[in-house]
């Protein structure tokens, strides 16, 4: 006992020389990283993007409208090519067809024998006079207007079996692309038996329908008017086709149906495209966009990651002054790219959180890092979208090629609304005019209207340079 009580007290003293030290304190940690964007504020334009069809201006069944035997296909039919108007396409057996017109010509001229015969008996009858009786010269009268009736008769059959004769040899009643036989030669073809021949689709230009829901449908029919009496023209559309591609020229809207279908609430649209290379056939599937305003509107766009979503709706988390985090509830609206338009709930002017928000809290300080937002195509230092027009000559001068080419594309062009500006060159055998389009623009629009444009000047250059050869080439900001 007397060895473990100094023991004890040496322990005692290092516990009370330890509680004596220096206090621990507690070390919050330092605030979460984030970067943050403005909001970019431009005008822009918004589309609605609808499934349509393709048919072709004209849709013309062959039918066969007299029996007979399909005696002959011609050599002009060539199912899958462009047939001419009024090329002859099939020739059916007329041997019973020329027999028909001809007892229809001996039936004819029997009447008209006939009429001559009761023509000159009432002639005789009335130079009688009281020889012969009233009734015998009504009875003259009469035979005169059956025969003339029986003339009338006979030459309705005749004209009824000249034009079954002329049905025999069947032409393409228009311009088109022909399909292919739909009977084989030496069938039976007719009315009551295989009538339909083939098909012709005119396919220069293309018919585009599709159905617009009731709100778009509404935004058409309060301007209908204007678009009716030309005052405005009606938007173009931009056509995607199944594999993804743009179409290169742009469909103009020319007509919506009269009374919105009950069963779907849709209005059924049509818009016309020009088929210059055929690439449009009749049936296929298409992608409609058709832009929802006439002129792009001034938008608030943020990226879209920096969009949440919980049971109060949309919001961002934004900076404010103090570095503290700010909950903002907004209203989203269409995606442009990898960007949302926000209808509602932001000004233009916030620092929004675009990276680290799983660490930013509602309330908390953060240490925040501006960023510069790669979409923002109004920053000064990002170059603007283009669209390039190419071509290579030979043989002509420069200067010529300047005068007498470039300047009318530049001309005719550039005083589309999206263009900012325009640069040209004439060197070495190739000239180059490259738009510079205003920020905001979209640029497969753009390309398609500028083609399309583009052709119309082609038309009206000098014949020495009607063969020159255009490529265009568009090339958005974030890649110049």
């Amino acid at each position: 006992m007397k060895i473990l009580r100094p023991l004890a007290l040496a322990t005692c003293a290092a516990l009370l020389s330890i509680s004596c030290g220096k206090k621990n304190e507690f070390a919050p940690p330092p605030p979460a990283e984030v970067e943050v964007q403005k909001p970019i504020v431009r005008k822009q334009q918004t589309y609605s993007e609808y499934s349509g069809r393709v048919e072709g201006m004209q849709r013309i069944e062959i039918h066969a409208r007299v029996q007979g035997i399909l005696k002959e296909v011609t050599s002009d039919f060539k199912p899958g090519e462009i047939i001419k108007k009024d090329t002859l396409l099939f020739k059916i057996d007329d041997i019973p067809f020329q027999a028909a017109v001809r007892n229809a010509k001996a039936e004819l001229a029997k009447a008209k024998s006939s009429l001559s015969i009761a023509k000159v008996t009432l002639e005789r009858r009335k130079r009688a006079g009281q020889g012969v009786s009233q009734l015998d010269v009504d009875i003259a009268e009469a035979d005169v207007q059956a025969a003339e009736a029986a003339v009338q008769s006979a030459q309705a059959a005749l004209t009824t079996a000249q034009e079954d004769l002329s049905f025999c040899e069947i032409h393409a009643p228009i311009t088109g692309r022909i399909s292919e036989l739909a009977v084989d030669q030496h069938n039976l073809v007719g009315p009551s038996t295989n009538s339909l021949l083939c098909t012709i689709v005119q396919d220069d230009k293309m018919r585009i329908y599709f159905e617009a829901n009731e709100r778009r449908a509404l935004q058409y029919l309060r301007r209908r008017q204007e678009f009716e009496n030309k005052h405005v023209q009606p938007p173009s559309v931009t056509l995607t086709l199944a594999d993804g591609k743009s179409y290169d020229h742009p469909a103009q809207i020319d007509i919506a149906d009269n009374k919105i279908d009950s069963d779907t609430g849709t209005l059924r649209v049509r818009a016309v495209a020009p088929n210059p290379e055929g690439i449009l056939a009749d049936g296929l599937f298409v992608k409609v966009k058709v832009p929802k305003q006439m002129d792009p509107t001034q938008a608030i766009l943020i990226p879209t990651v920096a969009i949440q979503k919980d049971l109060a709706g949309d919001f961002v988390l934004t900076v404010d002054s103090n570095n503290k985090v700010v909950r903002k509830n907004v209203t989203v609206g269409d995606p442009v790219g990898q960007l949302k338009i926000i209808n509602e709930g932001l000004k233009g002017d916030e620092k929004v959180i675009t990276s680290g928000i799983q660490r930013a809290r509602e309330g908390a300080t953060v240490t925040a890092k501006t960023v510069k937002n790669e979409n923002d195509i109004d920053e000064k230092s990002t170059k603007l979208p283009s669209i390039t027009i190419s071509s290579k000559f030979t043989g002509d001068d420069p200067a010529l090629i300047e005068e007498k080419v470039t300047k009318p594309i530049q001309e005719a062009l550039k005083e589309d609304s999206v263009v900012d500006s325009v640069s040209t060159q004439v060197r070495n055998g190739k000239l180059l005019v490259t738009f510079f389009l205003k920020p905001g623009t979209d640029l497969d629009q753009a390309t398609t209207d500028l083609r399309t444009r583009l052709d119309k000047v082609k038309q009206n250059l000098p014949e020495e340079f009607s063969d020159l050869g255009f490529e265009l080439k568009s090339t958005p900001a974030s890649s110049q």
